[in-house]
């Protein structure tokens, strides 16, 4: 496939990473017992962690995210009739419809994500219309970093056939993606997930700036890492906190008389609080002060305490988002406050929507043992029961086979 980034593959084809060829197996292995075929291509394509930027993306804000080493992977065979063929290892049973009968409404099914964006793409897809494809994903669903993005952009990269190689090509697939994702599932999100993703790199964050649309990738010394902990809330962005959050926010710049939030300055907000809702007020706090805090983080990168001042600085947006969007909850908060000041902790935030899902903590690498387990101990110690924590670092955010579909 063209629009491959280079030196994403090993001498025999598959992925660097030993978890993501354990995982490209698995979802070959479901592929060869369900169809009683080889699959003939795949695409491994990461999540996300949204470091500093919580709802700013949609406000033309600023972000700094990051690809990151837990990825689906989906393999696949195209078929000379319409009909698609659908497998998960992580739900039972076999999805089967045609391509030529897509459903207009959701069913609560993960398939639904594939219809989404097959009802975006031309009909042949860049070959046949039908094809045979199984999914394994090491992304947690629900837990903020983007799960669904990445089944998105694999189908339509790999499936689709969609050019990635250059900016101007992530941004029409990532306006695709978030088409499907605004027309059918319903859910207003923007085009961070997506750019996150398909600007990743190797031991890079990346710089979005959702005004310009440009990205730019800072180093990340590789003494440093992320970890993460699943609080163990599912979110659905589709049942509404997302969207009633991005209305606060069109209504404060609405009312303000700005184009969108990133315009905003505090002398602005000073002078128009009064004809704001308490929401829309609060909102607007939010995103002004996070565009500063990603500036901060940015011009901090190459400062010799670089680390300490993102780490405090992702921990002051936590508590913005908690005070201000609403959109964390007691096991979110809870997790953040147990992070503060164990071995390698740096700060800790909420990543992704919200709504629960996983909080993020910025870590030197050498303690990450150490923290892990002494995290795991107070959250228990609290009564919480078991929690999944992970470490993770930047990766490319896409991996796929160079020969077309």
């Amino acid at each position: 496939m063209k629009g491959q980034s280079p030196g994403t593959e090993d001498s025999t084809g598959g992925p660097k990473n030993a978890a993501a060829s354990t995982g490209l197996a698995q979802a070959r292995a479901l592929f060869r017992t369900t169809f009683d075929a080889e699959p003939r291509q795949r695409i491994s394509v990461g999540g996300r962690i949204e470091i500093l930027g919580n709802h700013t993306d949609y406000n033309e804000g600023l972000v700094l995210a990051a690809a990151i080493d837990r990825r689906l992977h989906l393999v696949w065979s195209r078929c000379d009739d319409p009909q698609i063929e659908l497998v998960s290892t992580a739900f039972p049973g076999l999805v089967s419809f045609s391509r030529r009968a897509l459903d207009h409404s959701r069913s609560g099914h993960w398939s639904d994500y594939v219809k989404a964006i097959l009802r975006e793409l031309p009909a042949d897809g860049g070959g046949s219309p039908g094809f045979r494809a199984a999914v394994h994903s090491d992304i947690p669903v629900g837990g903020g970093l983007s799960s669904s993005a990445a089944l998105l952009l694999a189908i339509a990269v790999g499936i689709g056939g969609r050019l990635f190689a250059t900016t101007a090509e992530k941004l029409a697939v990532a306006r695709l993606c978030q088409q499907a994702e605004n027309n059918f599932m319903g859910v207003r999100c923007g085009l961070l997930d997506y750019l996150a993703i398909l600007h990743g790199v190797r031991d890079r964050l990346v710089a979005l700036d959702f005004r310009t649309l440009e990205a730019s990738l800072i180093s990340l010394p590789t003494d440093l890492l992320f970890a993460l902990a699943d609080s163990g809330v599912r979110h659905r962005l589709i049942d509404g906190g997302y969207n009633a959050i991005r209305g606060g926010c069109e209504g404060a710049a609405a009312t303000l008389g700005l184009k969108s939030l990133r315009d905003l300055t505090e002398e602005r907000l000073r002078a128009g609080a009064a004809a704001l809702s308490i929401r829309e007020y609060k909102c607007a706090r939010h995103v002004l002060d996070e565009n500063g805090r990603v500036r901060r983080a940015i011009e901090a990168m190459h400062h010799p305490h670089a680390a300490g001042i993102l780490g405090r600085l992702m921990s002051e947006s936590h508590v913005s988002s908690r005070n201000n969007l609403g959109n964390s909850c007691r096991e979110l908060d809870l997790l953040v406050e147990l992070g503060d000041g164990l071995p390698g902790s740096m700060g800790g935030r909420l990543t992704g929507g919200g709504f629960g899902g996983m909080v993020l903590y910025f870590l030197r690498a050498n303690e990450i043992g150490t923290f892990q387990t002494e995290l795991v101990s107070r959250w228990q110690k609290h009564g919480e029961g078991t929690l999944q924590s992970m470490a993770v670092r930047p990766v490319d955010g896409v991996e796929c086979d160079a020969r077309g579909g």
